[in-house]
């Protein structure tokens, strides 16, 4: 799926790190794959959604880490366009920089939030680093105040699963990092910056009995603003309010099914219920409209409700058509194939 993080718009996805791999494909050939060698394979296999065979080696350039700790700064943006023009000023210092939305947030106040930028420790700087590189350092704690178990914790939040307790839930959480929170540095270990939703374990079951969608999208960075305040207004518009809203920021990368765009990302993590399916997935429509409008493109690790004709107006026809060239090469009985390649591409 050729995945990214927080660090996407100077480090790029880890595809961009990938030296080679070994490609055992459905015809029963190992196919040693670079940038020099099969690099047709090497940049469709990457973001190939499994369907050109199964990684057995991958070679990745790593980076030294001197610390277990980041240094964390926070910062709390009353718009969109003020966390934009934040990102746009930070992104040539910052290691890390990801954005906090609160979706429930509209008029004036519309895509208020929170930016958390992080930066790497250096040796010098950690008082201890050989212990906070120790991997017991980088696992999240089992309880709150040393007292209560943090698996019980998406359980206490039952009562506030609802749109009435997650705007509250929302609004407390802005207000704390516009107040107590905001512009403070704090030192937190690489396991807790990149993994913050899993001091809840366990949170996702918040959105029983039905579940959720995350709706990712990624926008050029001179439409991201207009498009992203259009989908918050969309969301508003039919009384379907996303939870919670990640925003990042990306570069392009050169591979053949990519989603990367220079530009920002936004995902929304909506709730399902037995009331709101039929109108979510005409939601996830619109909203699909609105993206394509701004040159916008999608990421299949984040999918659910693509259809075939959005995949191919962001693909583009080219694109689509090398992919199924390889296919045919590599899988030529189509022993490969998922729901997700059967409902954008059905059986190549």
């Amino acid at each position: 799926m050729n995945f990214h993080g927080k660090n996407n718009f100077k480090m790029g996805p880890i595809g961009d790190h990938v030296l080679e791999f070994d490609l055992f494909t459905p015809d029963g050939k190992l196919l040693t794959c670079s940038r020099n060698s099969s690099s047709d394979v090497f940049f469709a296999a990457i973001g190939g959604f499994g369907m050109l065979g199964c990684f057995t080696r991958i070679a990745i350039q790593m980076k030294r880490v001197e610390s277990g700790l980041l240094e964390v700064y926070a910062l709390a943006t009353s718009s969109l366009g003020e966390m934009i023009r934040e990102f746009e000023a930070r992104m040539e210092k910052a290691d890390y920089l990801v954005g906090w939305i609160d979706c429930f947030a509209r008029g004036t106040k519309l895509g208020r939030g929170q930016i958390h930028e992080a930066h790497y420790l250096h040796s010098a700087d950690d008082p201890d680093p050989q212990q906070t590189l120790r991997i017991e350092n980088q696992e999240l704690p089992d309880t709150i105040f040393g007292v209560i178990p943090k698996s019980i914790v998406w359980r206490l939040m039952g009562p506030i699963s609802n749109n009435i307790g997650m705007r509250l839930l929302n609004w407390a959480k802005y207000t704390a990092s516009a107040t107590i929170g905001n512009r403070k540095t704090v030192r937190q270990s690489h396991g807790g910056f990149a993994f913050l939703l899993d001091y809840v374990p366990n949170w996702k079951f918040v959105y029983r009995p039905h579940g959720f969608i995350q709706y990712q999208s990624f926008i050029p960075a001179e439409n991201a603003e207009r498009c992203f305040a259009a989908q918050l207004t969309e969301c508003h518009r039919c009384g379907i309010i996303p939870y919670l809203g990640v925003f990042k920021r990306h570069r392009k990368d050169g591979f053949l099914m990519t989603h990367g765009v220079d530009g920002y990302s936004l995902a929304l993590d909506i709730p399902i219920t037995n009331r709101n399916r039929e109108p979510l997935r005409s939601l996830t429509q619109r909203l699909n409209r609105i993206v394509l409008d701004s040159g916008g493109r999608f990421y299949f690790a984040k999918d659910s409700t693509l259809d075939a004709e959005t995949a191919r107006s962001y693909l583009g026809d080219a694109a689509i058509t090398e992919f199924k060239r390889l296919k045919r090469v590599l899988d030529p009985d189509n022993l490969l194939q998922t729901d997700l390649s059967q409902r954008l591409f059905g059986d190549f």
